[in-house]
């Protein structure tokens, strides 16, 4: 009796513990933290696969990759500590709403000034791989690398401007066109960076295209060796570092077009919570896949078989020494392997052009 006079009592049917604003909060932070961690897993694996391959090869052998090196596990650290950061935030958030008087906004200010200064490392970082891996294609203070030393440092510029420019507004938010002052440049430097590596693709395909065949040796008679129509170790490193590049230039593309009224603000808030982990999970995977590119070189035609002259072998082997510069000769200084690392490991000295 009892029983069913207290479940027939409606002020006894349902007790509201929170309200539906602290709800619909806390469900945004569940979202928003567990994508931040599914990322950051995934940054994780990717980061010590690329930190292994590096450690693999050697660091003490070139300096490049003694910098990429740090370079990558910079953005792990960085990674790590704003992901803490982001879960302690929310923490303090939750615990904000409840109902015992707490005031966590001076704790709240410190960490969310914290969330600000951390992927804007990790956005410079990310650009200076960029640059780093079209630069070394051309020669030292031609235009290209003029125009990519003026690209990058305008990013560095206007990142910490903007970042000097968010604290200094805090807890406010930048209006207008101001809020472009950091993604507009840094998409201009993935695209410079990404359409003068495109360009290099396509010159160094001409190249082949021109060179498709070497010319008969009289003691092969009419035969003759070709370099081979497929796409070459070298020119899937290039085609995979434009391919990526025009990616991650569309991902900032859709940050800037969050800046405008134009998504709701959930989808901003994704946008912001992924971001820097993209930023530092691209140029890890371009490592990891580069990596791969980078298997020895495999002819279709066979060996040289005996009879053949010396010069006919040293054809052979200049098959191998492919330099893709209008005009230039073909030289054993340059080699369709080392052509593999130049995106990321190589001095410009060791670029002949």
């Amino acid at each position: 009796m009892s029983a069913n006079s207290t479940t027939s009592d409606p002020s006894a049917q349902q007790v509201t513990i929170i309200a539906d604003e602290d709800a619909k909060m806390l469900e945004g932070f569940i979202v928003i933290i567990a994508t931040k961690g599914a990322l950051y897993g995934l940054h994780v694996v990717l980061a010590l696969g690329a930190l292994f391959i590096l450690l693999r090869k050697g660091l003490l052998k070139s300096p490049f990759r003694f910098i990429l090196f740090i370079a990558l596990l910079w953005m792990l650290i960085d990674s790590t500590v704003y992901i803490i950061v982001s879960i302690l935030y929310y923490t303090v958030q939750i615990r904000g709403a409840a109902v015992t008087p707490y005031n966590f906004m001076p704790l709240k200010t410190k960490l969310e000034i914290l969330t600000m200064i951390f992927p804007r490392i990790d956005y410079v970082i990310g650009d200076a791989i960029v640059v780093w891996r079209a630069w070394v294609l051309f020669e030292r203070w031609s235009i290209p690398r003029i125009t990519l030393f003026i690209c990058l440092t305008g990013t560095i510029v206007t990142t910490f401007v903007d970042l000097g420019l968010n604290i200094r507004s805090y807890p406010e938010t930048l209006n207008g066109a101001i809020r472009l002052i950091m993604p507009l440049p840094l998409l201009i430097t993935n695209f410079v960076a990404t359409s003068l590596i495109a360009y290099k693709a396509w010159q160094y395909r001409s190249f082949l295209n021109r060179n498709s065949s070497d010319r008969a040796s009289p003691s092969l008679g009419n035969r003759t060796r070709s370099f081979g129509p497929s796409r070459s170790k070298v020119e899937g490193v290039l085609y995979l570092l434009v391919e990526s590049g025009w990616v991650y230039c569309m991902i900032w593309m859709v940050a800037i077009i969050a800046l405008f009224p134009v998504m709701p603000p959930s989808g901003v808030s994704y946008m912001s919570a992924i971001l820097p982990f993209l930023t530092s999970i691209y140029p890890t995977i371009v490592i990891i896949l580069v990596s791969i590119q980078k298997s020895p070189l495999h002819y279709s035609s066979q060996s040289p078989k005996d009879g053949v002259s010396n010069s006919s072998q040293a054809t052979s082997e200049q098959r191998s020494a492919i330099l893709f510069a209008p005009g230039s000769q073909v030289t054993p200084a340059t080699t369709i392997n080392h052509l593999g690392h130049v995106d990321l490991e190589r001095s410009s000295s060791e670029v002949e052009k």
